[in-house]
């Protein structure tokens, strides 16, 4: 409580010190009156004392006035238009600040200076080695993600990939580019191995992820659908077919199917896989050789015409099924749960991009080094395309729409006020000091 006080009172005097000189001017120099016409000292030194506590009174008027005017108007004949300074001067202290500012202080050459003393990677290094840090820019990746993701849907993109997709479509020559592919995977047990396992693993992932799985469902039902639409026989092969079937529904009955299909095949494929001589494998490597070489016989027509009606049917019953859409959906839908889980592989992936960038542009020196000249170049550049950039930002800082003139007055006085006071105190004290040397003089040298 006491040192709250003594602070407060401490904070009270460097307000109001002038106030305190000029008082104690005024007090002295009345005392000093009244002792010399009571008598009280001799005379002499009654009139020095006088005259003190009168060049410090004036002294403390003369400067209480003088500061007094900078701030306010001083309501005094002939002189009051001399007050209230810095109101009516407003322009003139704008102009000469942004002046300063704009040459001297954030001058281009003072800028330039600065920023070849900065380093801007270790300034962001700092920032994204902490753990705050680091989380906001994973969460801004993912976040970018997400919105990448979900402009998958716009059908501009379905569009577009339609486009694309018929245009390399039409651009596949199957017999030119079949057959080479054809003999390699006839020829090749590397490529072989890695041909099984891809299916292997493709049936796998089937049997595991609901999305795909339910996607291959999906697209069989809609098949069953339309088969069923072709006709009364086709119904009657459609409704016997599913008679054999176990299952609540079609829905049931086709996801029954497909899951014993499927594993199926990944036995068979399992054996194939572990067993280099497998029958199938034999089978498989004759047929592919057979018919890459029919493919390259010069009069072979029949194939090459079947492979590209086929090549067309499959791209009009993809067209069919809903194109790309169907397929950008399952990417879209992919995506966006893998973005959402935090141990997916695809957040991962995300993780370690973060890392090695912060690595190869931030943390070894020749990125470092690299990344810093380009951002001071860039700011160099900026600063020489709008040299009056920082200017106009003081020059707005300062304008009335946003510092109005008692506010900008009431700051500077708020800023600087407490110095000012020791230029009235100091007045009291110099203006007494010369006045006590003038009558001392006089005194002596005098009558």
């Amino acid at each position: 409580m006491d040192a709250s006080r003594a602070g407060s009172s401490r904070g009270w005097l460097s307000r109001h010190r002038g106030g305190v000189a000029l008082g104690l001017a005024a007090g002295g120099f009345a005392a000093a009156e009244l002792t010399l016409a009571q008598g009280w000292l001799p005379s002499t030194a009654a009139q020095i004392l006088v005259t003190t506590f009168e060049g410090a009174l004036v002294g403390s008027v003369a400067d209480w006035f003088a500061v007094t005017a900078l701030f306010r108007r001083v309501p005094i004949p002939l002189l009051s238009r001399h007050t209230d300074l810095i109101a009516k001067r407003r322009a003139a202290l704008s102009r000469g600040i942004v002046d300063m500012v704009e040459r001297e202080w954030l001058s281009p050459a003072a800028l330039r200076e600065r920023l070849s003393q900065l380093s801007f990677a270790e300034l962001i290094s700092q920032r994204l080695r902490h753990g705050e840090g680091r989380e906001a820019l994973r969460r801004f990746t993912r976040g970018q993600c997400v919105k990448w993701v979900a402009r998958l849907g716009d059908p501009r993109v379905e569009a577009l990939a339609d486009e694309l997709l018929a245009r390399l479509v039409e651009r596949i020559d199957v017999r030119e580019q079949l057959a080479p592919l054809l003999r390699r995977l006839a020829s090749d047990r590397r490529l072989e191995e890695q041909l099984w396992q891809g299916a292997l693993g493709l049936l796998d992932r089937l049997l595991v992820d609901p999305q795909l799985f339910a996607l291959l469902r999906d697209m069989l039902l809609e098949q069953l659908q339309a088969l069923s639409e072709e006709g009364r026989w086709q119904r009657v092969k459609v409704w016997l077919g599913k008679r054999f079937l176990e299952g609540d529904d079609d829905r049931d009955k086709i996801e029954r199917l497909l899951d014993q299909i499927l594993r199926a095949a990944r036995e068979q494929l399992i054996e194939v896989e572990a067993d280099p001589r497998h029958p199938l494998r034999l089978r498989m490597r004759a047929q592919l050789r057979l018919t890459a070489a029919r493919l390259g016989r010069p009069g072979e027509h029949k194939l090459a015409q079947a492979l590209e009606r086929g090549k067309q049917t499959l791209f009009e019953a993809f067209v069919g099924q809903g194109g790309a859409r169907s397929w950008l959906a399952f990417f879209q839908r992919w995506l966006a749960e893998k973005v959402a889980s935090d141990g997916s592989q695809l957040n991962r992936y995300i993780d370690r991009g973060i890392d090695r960038l912060i690595d190869r542009q931030l943390v070894e020196p020749s990125g470092r080094a690299r990344f810093d000249e380009r951002l001071r170049r860039w700011c160099g550049e900026l600063i020489d395309d709008h040299p009056g950039f920082i200017g106009a930002i003081v020059r707005e800082s300062l304008s009335e729409a946003r510092m109005p003139t008692q506010r900008l007055v009431g700051t500077i006085e708020e800023k600087v006020g407490p110095d000012l006071q020791w230029i009235r105190v100091n007045g009291a004290v110099v203006g007494g000091g010369v006045a006590l040397l003038i009558a001392v003089t006089r005194a002596l040298f005098g009558n």
